[in-house]
């Protein structure tokens, strides 16, 4: 497998370049960065992991005994007006106003 080494900073200026390719061309990139004893490998999964191991019906079952976790208030049309309300009020109490 090619090997394409490079620091961290130009990693981060290059990511998606860099995604394309180990995405499309199955190379790998060696990322180094100062501080850091370890190199970083960017490479390819190629099916492994956990996402490969669950069925269909496993995520499902996960997506269904995780329902109603994360609850919100849902969406309201006047959040704006609501926050610029809840921002004047703070700042009032703030500087006792």
């Amino acid at each position: 497998m090619p090997q394409l080494q490079i620091n961290a900073t130009q990693a981060r200026k290059n990511l998606f370049e860099l995604i394309d390719l180990v995405a499309l061309k199955g190379m790998e990139v060696v990322i180094s960065k100062k501080g850091l004893d370890d190199n970083v490998v960017l490479k390819s999964a190629n099916g492994s992991g956990d996402l490969a191991k669950r069925s269909v019906e496993e995520e499902l079952e996960l997506v269904r005994s995780s329902y109603g976790s994360v609850k919100t208030s849902g969406y309201k049309k006047n959040e704006m007006e609501l926050m610029k309300r809840a921002f004047v009020r703070n700042y009032k109490k703030k500087h006792n106003l």
